[in-house]
Parts: structure tokens; C-alpha cells; sequence
């Protein structure tokens, strides 16, 4: 009685023509290397003439099998089925050979029913050696059931550092003709001999795509994988090269994604890749990092994006100038790349589609942007960095005062697939940094291709029902699972605030830079991260107001505010053929007094935020104190009297030209209505006041904001 163990794997394909699911299973028997061929002899009798026939080869008692050549141990004969051998001894004569297996009766095979005996000893020194023995029909009956074959093939191997092996060698080899090479069929059965005897190949080794598909069953959780990238996860493809076709100019509009953390120059690095790439080479621009409407926040739009590459694949299909088009799409701050990867590869129109094939991902790092407070790394870290996700990091900042290599340590370790480079400010100059952002096969990788799926088991997933929804933190397996404990933290609230009236810019700048973010005693954080949005602001020097594009990260403390209609030029270039900013600048309109600004943060209060940006208008003069009769200064009393020491005098008094004298000849320094003068210039004093600060009252309702 023998049963095998087998372990079963399941991996869930999706066809990616048809849509439907199917399982691909994969198996190992993990009893493969035991032999389930066993004869024990239960007879006494068949013990004691299996004893005396050992012992009459052995003697050489019959002269018909010749003189003894050889007798070796741990030796092991074998059929061309697997599993089917045994171990034993192994006598050697010139008239013929025994096998004397541990169990079971002599195997005799004498010299006139072979049709050949053969030595093989393998491509290397101390390899396994087989003797390759062809047994004529008649002999089939000596052979046990389990070694028969249709062939009548033998074969009996000899270990390595063996006695038996060295006996070979020294004694039966110079006898024997010697093998260059095997057939097919025995070399099948002289690998598996190896691999059973010698243990050359563990399980994993000998059943690679077997443990390829438990790894991505691990993985995928019943997550599907696209029946065109299968091959390539279960280790068919070589990890060096890319699955995909090279790319043909006519054929394939190229796209190379820039995205970025926050505040980290990856405008500047999207122009640089622009401005010196090829001449023969004509650039499609999408850039999503600008605010179009106040009401709407800063998020990546798949329908637009989709809209945009019908537009740039199609224009390019009409267009015969020979230049290769490329496109370039410039993500906006905290946008998932996953979802910007299933836009583009699960285009509704399938020639757009098929057209499209992306090249690489950059991504632009400022060390000084990376944490928040108390080595906290920020939000966006685990998507724009997942491993396989991104292929070209660019260090934007190298001064003393950043933790360069802090931060590049830690890329490493998180993303140790992608390419790391300095330029500082996102100013790219040299070329070979370029041909390395414009790589046209680097993103369809192999190994890229495994890394993404087991960051992302779900990104195959209903690819075809994209919804436009903002960043989500994805906490993946696998090799996602050490980021997770690097980046696991708070969710990040978002508070959109819209409100009329101006602000100022000198305030609002100085105002932004107060905004830090903290942790409290629990390790909870709090405070704004991102400030983003558009904002009427008086233009400085003039009463005009203006449109302006305000952006902060409280990370670096980086305050951006540029006029709208100057944010994000592109360099003017013959090569740029297309803008998204001034399609999005001329279809839609800002209203006249609406402003919006969009704040990301931890634990955010809306009113907090109202007071906040009430103290970012322009400063208004303070209002002034009434006063009364009780609380006159001297020097104003002085005042008082210098002005109206000339006038009328009330009757019983003159003025001696120094001082005022009554007809009774009592004097004073003062005019005699100097109490009148007093009440008179308290009362005017106080009108005055009173108007002032009526008009500073109303000038602070209307500047004051008015939140919608």
C-alpha cells in the first residue's frame, strides 16, 4: 500500500480579452524522491537461498561467470521510471554481473544477455557515473517489476567518493565503452538520479514555477493576475529583461510619469526632462498640478487624463513628420500611482489602449520634506515610493542641512529597485540622468513587474471601473508590508474653506509659516501639512486684486503664491505641442470674489482655520480712545488755552497783557471760560474720534471674509 502527498497551488488568471477568471494550479509531490517500489522476503527458506546465492557470486565457485572484478556498496539500480529504484551491492564479473539489492532476490544479468553495456560519468569530475546497460527480451524475467521497461534499459549508478565509485574506475572502466553524451530519455532518467541520490536540487529548486505560484497565491488573496503577465511572474522570462516588445517609433506613443512628495521640485524636474531631451522628439505636456476651479481640491481626474491621451494618440496617428511623440504627465501632489497606472492601461477605447505604453516613473524626493516632526515620514510616502511603482528617484536638495543621507538610505531600503539622482533644485543636467528617466522598457521590467504585484495584489482588478477619487493609503503585503510599519500613522483630513474677500499676501505668507504640525503625549499629531488652493489677493503697490495659485507644506516650510496666469510656464519650445494649462486657463472661469483653499492635516478645526485666514487680511489702523474732562493731559489743557487765550472776555474782566484781572483785583494765568473752552474741545475731540472709528469699523466689514 503507497500513497503520495501532493501540495496544490491556485492562482486566479484573468483573460484579459475576454474578461472571464480561470485557476491555474500548479502542484508538487512532496513523496516524489521516495521509492514506492519495496519486496520484502517473508519466507525463511527464501532468506537463507537469497544468504547462500550472495555467497556463491561472491566465492566464484562457478567458473562459467569468470574471474571477480569488482564488488562494490552503495550502489543503486534503476529503471527509466521515476521512483523505480533500489540500493544494494554490486559484483562484477567477466562473464556477467549481480546486483544484490538490500531487500528482495539477486538481480543476474549475464554477459551474453546484454546487447551493450555503457559507462556514463557526467559532463564534470565527481559526478554521478552510470553504468547504461541494454538486456536482451529473454533476460525481462530476471528484472524486477518495477525496473521492466519497453526499452530493456538498466541503469546502475555509483556515488561519487565512494569505494564502489573508486572501483569503477580502477577496475571495469578501461573494459567498458565510454558515453560522450545521453539520449533524451536517459538523460531524464540520469537528472533525476542526480537529483534523488545526490540532493542537487531542493523541492523549490526542482519545481520553480510550483513555489513561483504559491508565492503569488500568498500574494494575490484571489486577487487576479492578467493571463499576459502570468509567464512572466512564474519565472518564464528572465527578471533582466522586459516582457514587453521593443518599441517602434510609428507604433507606441511612449509616457513617462513625474509625480513627487510635496514641495519637491517636480515641476522643475518635468521642464528639465522637456527642455533637453531629444530635438526629434515632439512633447505632449498634461500637467495636473494646478487649481482650476476654487471649488474643486487638487486631485488626479481619470476622465480628463483619458480625454487628454485620446487626444495626444489620435494627434499623433494623423501627424507624418517622423518624429517620435512622447507623452508627459505631471501628477499632482498625493496622488496614488496605481490609479494613474490602471488610467492609462485601462483605457475605455482599446486602440488608444494598446497605443500607450509607459516608460518610467520618476519620482522627485526633498530630503528636507520627508518628515514631519518627531522622524514621522509624510503621507505620501508609501504611494509615490512603492516598490515597482517607480523606477527613477531624483534627490532635490543636497544641502548640509537636509538629511541627504538619511533619506537615501531609507529610498534604498524601500525602494531598492529604482535608480537614485542628485540634482539639486530638480535641475537635471546631465544625460545620462536623462536616458535613464527615458527609458522606454524600464517600468515593463520583470522584476518591476513582480514587485508590483505584491505591493498592489488588487491593481489588476475591475481596471475597467475607475472611479475619480482622491488618495487613499493602501497598506499592501508583501513587500508593502515593511512600509507599513514605516508610514503607518494618522489619516489625513482634508478641509476645503471658501470664503470672499481679499487677502494679503505679505500676511498670508507670514501667517503660513506658523502653521507646524505636533504630536501630543499620546503620539497623536496635529496641525496642517499642506495649505493648496486659489486666492484673491491685492496685487502689491495697487488696489487691484488678482487670482493667485497659493501652495505650503509645513514640512519645509516652502510657501509658494504665484499669479494665476503665470504658474507653471513651460518653456517655449517648437517640441511642446500641447499645454493643459492653458486649455484649463481658457475653459474655465474663477469667480469674481470667491476664493478657496484646501487644508490637509491632523485633528483640523474648521474654526481655528476661519480666525487663521481673518489674520491674513490686510492690517487695518487701530481706533482711537475717547476722553473726558477727568483725564486731559497738561500739554493739551496748554493747547487749550494758547488757542483761545485771545478770545472774548466775559464782562468784569480785562487783560493786563500778562495775566486776567476782575474789578475786585483778584488775577489768573487763565482765561476766565477756560472750563467752557474745555468741554468744547472734549466734545469736538470725541466726534472726531467717533467718526474715525466708524470708518475703520467699516472698512473691517469689508474686508472682512465672508466663508461660504
Amino acid at each position: 500500500m503507497y500513497s503520495d502527498c501532493f501540495v496544490l497551488s491556485t492562482v486566479v488568471v484573468l483573460n484579459e480579452e475576454t474578461g472571464k477568471k480561470e485557476d491555474k494550479t500548479e502542484m508538487v509531490n512532496l513523496t516524489a524522491n521516495i521509492p514506492q517500489f519495496r519486496c520484502f522476503l517473508a519466507a525463511e527458506a527464501a532468506r537463507v537461498y537469497c544468504g547462500s546465492d550472495r555467497a556463491w557470486l561472491l566465492s566464484g565457485e562457478d567458473k562459467c561467470w569468470g574471474p571477480l572484478l569488482m564488488h562494490g556498496k552503495q550502489v543503486t539500480l534503476a529503471g527509466t521510471a521515476r521512483n523505480s529504484y533500489m540500493s544494494g551491492e554490486l559484483v562484477v564479473r567477466t562473464g556477467g554481473i549481480a546486483f544484490l539489492p538490500e531487500f528482495g532476490l539477486p538481480v543476474k544479468i549475464p554477459k551474453a544477455k546484454m546487447r551493450a553495456m555503457e559507462l556514463y560519468d557526467g559532463d564534470k569530475a565527481n559526478e554521478l557515473a552510470v553504468l547504461v546497460i541494454t538486456a536482451t527480451p529473454c533476460i525481462v524475467a530476471n528484472i524486477p517489476l518495477s525496473l521492466r521497461n519497453e526499452n530493456n534499459l538498466l541503469f546502475i549508478a555509483f556515488r561519487p567518493k565512494t569505494n564502489a565509485y573508486r572501483a569503477l574506475f580502477n577496475q571495469v572502466a578501461s573494459t567498458t565503452h565510454k558515453l560522450a553524451s545521453l539520449s533524451t530519455q536517459q538523460q531524464e532518467v540520469y537528472d533525476h538520479l542526480v537529483d534523488c541520490l545526490l540532493g542537487a536540487k531542493s523541492v523549490q529548486e526542482a519545481n520553480p514555477r510550483f513555489f513561483s505560484s504559491l508565492n503569488l497565491n500568498w500574494h494575490l488573496h484571489r486577487n487576479p493576475i492578467l493571463s499576459c503577465h502570468l509567464d512572466v511572474i512564474m519565472g518564464s522570462i528572465s527578471s533582466e529583461k522586459s516582457f514587453r516588445k521593443p518599441l517602434k517609433t510609428h507604433e507606441k506613443v511612449l509616457v513617462t510619469i513625474v509625480t513627487g512628495i510635496p514641495a519637491s521640485n517636480k515641476e522643475t524636474v518635468a521642464k528639465c526632462i522637456v527642455e533637453f531631451s531629444s530635438e526629434n522628439t515632439r512633447w505632449v505636456v498634461y500637467s495636473g498640478t494646478k487649481h482650476v476651479l476654487p471649488s474643486t481640491g487638487l486631485h488626479f481626474s481619470i476622465k480628463k487624463c483619458q480625454d487628454f491621451l485620446t487626444s495626444a494618440v489620435r494627434s499623433h496617428h494623423s501627424t507624418i513628420d517622423g518624429k517620435a511623440l512622447q507623452v508627459l504627465l505631471l501628477l499632482p501632489d498625493l496622488t496614488d500611482i496605481c490609479t494613474v497606472v490602471r488610467t492609462i492601461e485601462g483605457h475605455p477605447e482599446p486602440a488608444v489602449a494598446a497605443a500607450l505604453a509607459i516608460g518610467s516613473v520618476t519620482t522627485a524626493v526633498d530630503p528636507a520634506a520627508t518628515f514631519l516632526c518627531n522622524r514621522v515620514v509624510v503621507p505620501s510616502f508609501p504611494e509615490v515610493l512603492a516598490s515597482g511603482w517607480v523606477n527613477v528617484i531624483v534627490i532635490t536638495n543636497t544641502s548640509a542641512t537636509a538629511p541627504v543621507k538619511l533619506v537615501s538610505r531609507l529610498l534604498h531600503e524601500i525602494c531598492p529597485l529604482a535608480s537614485q539622482i542628485f540634482a539639486d533644485g530638480g535641475r537635471l543636467s546631465e544625460s545620462k540622468d536623462l536616458d535613464v528617466i527615458l527609458s522606454e522598457a524600464v517600468f515593463s521590467e520583470t522584476c518591476n513587474l513582480q514587485a508590483r504585484y505584491f505591493s498592489r495584489p488588487d491593481w489588476q482588478a475591475n481596471t475597467s471601473k475607475l472611479l475619480v477619487t482622491p488618495l487613499k493609503t493602501h497598506a499592501g503585503e508583501g513587500e508593502a508590508e515593511s512600509l507599513q510599519t514605516l508610514v503607518k500613522q494618522q489619516k489625513l483630513e482634508s478641509l476645503v474653506l471658501q470664503f470672499t474677500g481679499d487677502l494679503d499676501i505679505r500676511s498670508l505668507t507670514h501667517q503660513l509659516k506658523t502653521l507646524k504640525p505636533f504630536s501630543d503625549d499620546q503620539g497623536m499629531l496635529h496641525g496642517v501639512y499642506l495649505v493648496r488652493g486659489l486666492v484673491r489677493c491685492a496685487r502689491p503697490g495697487s488696489n487691484v486684486s488678482a487670482i493667485y495659485d497659493v501652495s505650503f507644506c509645513s514640512a519645509n516650510d516652502d510657501v509658494c503664491i504665484i499669479a494665476a496666469d503665470q504658474h507653471n510656464k513651460w518653456p517655449v519650445l517648437e517640441k511642446v505641442v500641447f499645454d493643459e494649462w492653458s486649455i484649463d486657463l481658457s475653459c474655465h472661469s474663477v469667480a469674481a470674489d470667491s476664493s478657496s483653499l484646501e487644508f490637509l492635516g491632523y485633528n483640523l478645526k474648521k474654526g481655528d482655520l476661519q480666525v487663521f485666514l481673518q489674520q491674513c487680511t490686510s492690517a487695518l489702523p487701530k481706533t482711537k480712545s475717547l476722553i473726558s474732562l477727568q483725564n486731559l493731559t497738561s500739554r493739551q489743557k496748554s493747547d487749550i488755552q494758547k488757542s483761545r487765550r485771545l478770545d472774548a472776555l466775559p464782562e468784569g474782566w480785562f487783560y493786563s497783557g500778562s495775566h486776567y484781572v476782575n474789578l475786585d483785583l483778584s488775577r489768573s494765568d487763565l482765561h476766565p471760560c477756560i472750563e467752557q473752552f474745555t468741554t468744547e474741545y472734549v466734545a469736538a475731540f470725541n466726534e472726531d474720534v467717533s467718526s474715525y472709528n466708524a470708518r475703520i469699523e467699516n472698512l473691517a466689514s469689508e474686508m472682512a471674509l465672508t466663508f461660504l
